[in-house]
């Protein structure tokens, strides 16, 4: 029988072969895009200018962004979206030309911040315009060069009655999951359409696009005719099920309030107003909620406003996460703050983030003991109410000088590994009147309005780390060092709810940065990346041969 020293000796010398077919060490950034560039699919002179927007990112560490063009006279050329697929970038669609599927003479004129599947689905809203000038909103889906028409103004909306139409996607916002299917809210006209029947959600199956739910109709689990009168912007997770929080017509003029999840056909209401809120005493009511977020196994968090016995403006809000039938109290305004000191409680909180293992992230403000407007925020993540303090203003900001601290936050994105990314802004002192700094601008880790923002993240240990930041340098390209100005980076998405996401599950970041010389990219960053298999072997074989090596130059080792 082979020992294992006889093991090791063999991996030892063929550890060279075993690391060369695929441990790459990944570089802390690729260089995805630069202004100045030939930007593919458009005529010889045609480039980049500027980009837009931040970038998405898909699983595969892939980009999909929008972008401006110019051409050698530079003059001004518009805007296109371009995707990445097997390492080349190739344009989606650009204003200007003809709208897939839409009337003849109906053009591009505003595509807006696309989403991107892993198999390398886009899907976009944007504004088209007619020749007589008149414009209309439309969402479109499909590959490089082959997009194709979802809905668009003026045409029917599957679903209701012949002649209802159309007529505005609200927020601009498209939903898209990991099997390409999309779902997106949209104002409807005709001659039956009123006030309380004028918004739909729809959503893409195999059969076509479907209308999931829409104001005037019945709202399932509630009494017959009761019915749907708003809702708020819903999510879909990768199993095509969606949610959303919804008012109804129940008890007019009051307003009765419920969160609703399912697929087409089979909606449930997951919670509603007026029911005892889960980890609360009894007499403890829901009130409100905002809207909710949900993950690829259907669990749902939202955040909850509450009424009844003992309940005051301090700790009215919460934040529940879990099935309909299992929710869990995970945070309670005026209930201590996780990870800061006794007497500092939590006084409000942003929309939490939930990832497909159940954890949730968010934002929140805190008062109490010791508590300014210097460190009233944070983030936190967890699960099952067992919370963690990820980042609080004033605290120091990790890979900044001594003295840089927090300052504020903006939404967080959670990933299916626990991980968290978020813009901060840093703290920047006040001057006296003769523009001093109090104790000198070095004991403020010398932050000023040109490096007052960064871009951090949690690697695969928890450890908060910096990818980015305002006047820092970044390399992108060979002898090519540029100074950071501004960064944007897409925010508040769980990758499992069909939001925009540029963080994705093995821990890439994507972002955009302008620079101090007027120029402009879109990065891709593996700082906090979770290591390939191979790396992981990579690191371990030489580890294990210096041990082998050191047994055999012990005396008596055999």
């Amino acid at each position: 029988m082979m020992t294992l020293t006889s093991r090791i000796a063999i991996v030892c010398a063929l550890g060279t072969i075993v690391v060369s077919h695929g441990a790459v060490t990944a570089a802390p950034f690729r260089t995805v895009a630069l202004s100045g560039q030939r930007a593919p699919g458009t005529p010889d002179g045609v480039v980049y200018r500027y980009f837009n927007d931040p970038p998405v990112l898909n699983g595969h560490g892939e980009t999909s962004f929008r972008a401006r063009l110019m051409d050698a006279s530079s003059i001004d050329l518009l805007s296109g979206i371009w995707k990445e697929e097997s390492e080349i970038t190739t344009l989606v669609v650009r204003e200007g030309m003809q709208a897939p599927d839409a009337i003849i003479g109906q053009l591009f004129v505003n595509v807006q911040s696309p989403g991107l599947t892993d198999g390398g689905v886009s899907a976009f809203p944007a504004i088209v315009r007619d020749e007589l000038g008149l414009s209309y909103s439309g969402v479109w889906t499909g590959q490089s060069g082959d997009a194709h028409l979802v809905g668009v103004d003026g045409t029917q909306a599957p679903g209701t009655p012949n002649g209802v139409k159309f007529h505005g996607l609200i927020n601009g916002l498209v939903l898209l999951n990991s099997t390409g299917q999309l779902a997106f809210s949209s104002f409807v006209k005709g001659d039956v359409v009123y006030p309380s029947n004028d918004i739909g959600i729809w959503t893409t199956s195999p059969s076509g696009l479907a209308l999931l739910a829409r104001t005037g109709n019945q709202a399932p689990g509630k009494a017959s005719g009761v019915a749907f009168s708003s809702f708020s912007p819903p999510v879909l997770n990768d199993s095509g099920v969606m949610a959303f929080t919804a008012t109804t017509t129940e008890n007019a003029p009051a307003v009765s309030m419920g969160i609703w999840s399912g697929a087409l056909g089979n909606l449930q209401v997951v919670v509603h107003t007026g029911i005892n809120a889960p980890g609360t005493a009894a007499g403890v009511s829901f009130e409100a909620f905002n809207e909710p977020t949900l993950n690829s196994s259907g669990e749902s968090a939202f955040i909850g406003f509450l009424a009844g016995a003992g309940v005051v403006e301090a700790n009215r809000q919460g934040i529940w996460s879990g099935s309909s039938n299992n929710l869990e109290l995970a945070a309670r305004s005026g209930d201590h703050a996780a990870g800061t000191g006794t007497g500092v409680s939590f006084s409000y909180f942003n929309n939490p983030l939930l990832n497909d293992i159940g954890d949730i992230a968010f934002r929140a403000g805190v008062s109490g003991t010791g508590v300014t407007s210097n460190n009233n925020e944070g983030i936190w993540i967890g699960s099952g109410g067992n919370l963690e303090l990820v980042a609080r203003s004033e605290g120091h900001a990790p890979g900044t000088p001594s003295g840089a601290r927090f300052d504020d936050f903006s939404a967080p994105t959670l990933n299916a590994g626990g991980q968290v990314a978020f813009i901060a802004r840093l703290f920047r002192p006040t001057p006296n009147r003769d523009g001093t700094i109090p104790g000198g601008l070095e004991s403020y880790g010398n932050v000023d309005k040109t490096n007052d923002m960064g871009l951090w993240a949690t690697d695969p240990h928890g450890i908060l780390k910096l990818i980015a930041r305002e006047g820092d340098p970044l390399q992108v390209g060979p002898n090519d060092v540029r100074t950071i100005s501004t960064l944007q980076f897409v925010t508040h998405s769980g990758n499992g709810d069909g939001r925009n996401s540029a963080f994705n599950d093995k821990g890439q970041i994507a972002f955009s940065a302008y620079f101090t010389d007027g120029s402009s990219g879109i990065f891709v960053s593996n700082l906090v990346a979770v290591p390939e298999p191979a790396a992981i072997l990579s690191l371990t074989i030489p580890v294990l041969c210096n041990m082998n090596a050191r047994r055999h130059s012990r005396p008596g080792m055999t």
